[in-house]
């Protein structure tokens, strides 16, 4: 695969994007969230932000956009952050790295992404029309960069496509708008600039976008304060079937756009967990990937909050209730 470092990326470079932080004085647990992309696969967080839902349980979230999932695992490391939402595989290789980190919840077990090119470029009907093309991605370590490799290696086009690092969703959407890119992968809403080719879901390999992460020492001093992280989101996740026009709003505002929130709205829904737990499967495909095989699981996931939750049946009842 031939690789090349997008314009105006610039190592060690973080966007942060502060909601309604109430500062230290504010009583109770707080807790710091990076979120890695302005993508509606982001969808849960957003609504147990905005709706109220982590608030109801007593915890005050901080929502932070830090598009680099190797800053963010720095920063959870580094006691700046509590948890971070984030590429599944940039997780794995922080850990095999030695980071002390673990995946204690993820949003999805598919590669919810799709493929598309300029709509002019139509010499680009199939996948293996990439090749001696220019593919778009967010950065290196992403999960556009892993589901890219995946893809690459299904259809037998490794090392025959130019891969450029454009560093956001945004980004990418003007590259392959001004031509820098013949074609990108990410997920919907896209504008009308760009053509569908195929939707990587359908693949038939187990893969989480982003994984829910925190270090091990939060995980074990904290664990009330994670409940009530995941009790919300949740709650997040119901509203989204259940309360459709707040969902939209909600999506719009952090896409900072009301015309493509509605198709970001049916990608949520149609990819977003109910419960948000690790599925092993998406831990070894990428495993499977990196070369590792199959080492023990509990060495990069533990779904010990999300099985309690479960267990007492906190689920259930708020699809009960309608919420």
């Amino acid at each position: 695969m031939m690789r090349q470092c997008g314009w105006a990326v610039a190592a060690g470079v973080i966007v942060l994007m502060l909601v309604g932080w109430a500062g230290p004085a504010m009583a109770g647990p707080q807790m710091r969230v990076a979120y890695a992309a302005v993508s509606s696969i982001f969808a849960g967080v957003w609504l147990a932000h905005d709706l109220g839902y982590i608030e109801r349980h007593g915890l005050k979230a901080q929502l932070i956009y830090i598009s680099s999932g190797g800053t963010a695992a720095q920063a959870l490391i580094g006691g700046d952050l509590e948890m971070s939402i984030g590429a599944s595989n940039a997780v794995i290789s922080a850990q095999l790295g030695g980071a002390p980190i673990i995946a204690i919840g993820s949003v999805n077990s598919k590669p919810a992404m799709s493929l598309y090119v300029r709509r002019e470029r139509t010499d680009i009907a199939r996948v293996e029309d990439l090749r001696g093309k220019t593919l778009g991605i967010t950065r290196f370590g992403s999960s556009t960069d892993f589901v890219s490799t995946l893809l690459f290696r299904k259809y037998g086009i490794e090392r025959q496509v130019k891969v450029l690092a454009l560093g956001g969703v945004p980004e990418m959407h003007a590259g392959l708008q001004q031509g820098k890119i013949d074609a990108m992968i990410t997920s919907p809403p896209v504008g009308p600039f760009a053509r569908h080719v195929i939707n990587l879901a359908d693949m038939g390999v187990a893969f989480s976008m982003d994984y829910m992460a925190v270090t091990r020492d939060y995980l074990r001093r904290s664990p009330d304060t994670v409940e009530r992280f995941f009790k919300g989101y949740i709650e997040g996740i119901a509203a989204l079937r259940q309360r459709k026009e707040q969902a939209i709003r909600v999506i719009a505002k952090y896409l900072r756009s009301e015309e493509r929130a509605p198709e970001g709205y049916e990608y949520a829904v149609t990819y977003l967990a109910r419960v948000p737990r690790v599925e092993p499967e998406t831990v070894y495909s990428v495993l499977d990937v990196l070369g590792k095989g199959r080492l023990p699981l509990e060495q990069f996931a533990d779904n010990t909050i999300l099985d309690k939750i479960e267990r007492e049946g906190f689920v259930a009842r708020i699809y009960r209730e309608g919420r």
